[in-house]
């Protein structure tokens, strides 16, 4: 079995984060914050403008790597045992995903995701996807 190594340097990443989003209509950000008993790194409330309530965890300043493996891990680590919550929220309606910005250094190679990482995402009914800026 492959183990997961990280590259904290990896040579065709400028920059990476992830963030875990998860919106909803009527559940305020305050109620996701006691669900998950996990802290937001940052939320948005529903106002005349915004339609959804915002709850967002991100890696972007807990995390010092280029490889967003690393990333996606410190998120995943924060819920994976959270997955029964997750299910009750998705079935209220909340929208849930993981964004993953990706700068390349140089305009070429692409971010990696693990079979494990890929499997604790499925589990977690959570899709992921990526913002790259070549």
């Amino acid at each position: 079995m492959q183990t997961l190594e990280y590259d904290k340097n990896y040579p065709t990443c400028g920059k990476t984060y992830a963030t875990l989003r998860i919106y909803h209509d009527k559940i305020t950000p305050e109620e996701i914050t006691q669900l998950l008993d996990v802290l937001p790194t940052d939320y948005q409330p529903k106002n005349e403008k915004i339609k959804f309530n915002g709850w967002f965890l991100s890696s972007e300043k807990k995390v010092k790597s280029k490889d967003c493996r690393e990333h996606i891990d410190n998120i995943l680590n924060d819920i994976i045992f959270k997955k029964e919550v997750i299910q009750n929220l998705i079935k209220q309606g909340a929208l849930i995903d993981i964004s993953c910005f990706w700068l390349s250094k140089n305009g070429q190679g692409v971010p990696t995701l693990s079979p494990k990482q890929c499997q604790k995402l499925a589990e977690l009914k959570i899709d992921i996807w990526f913002d790259f800026y070549p």
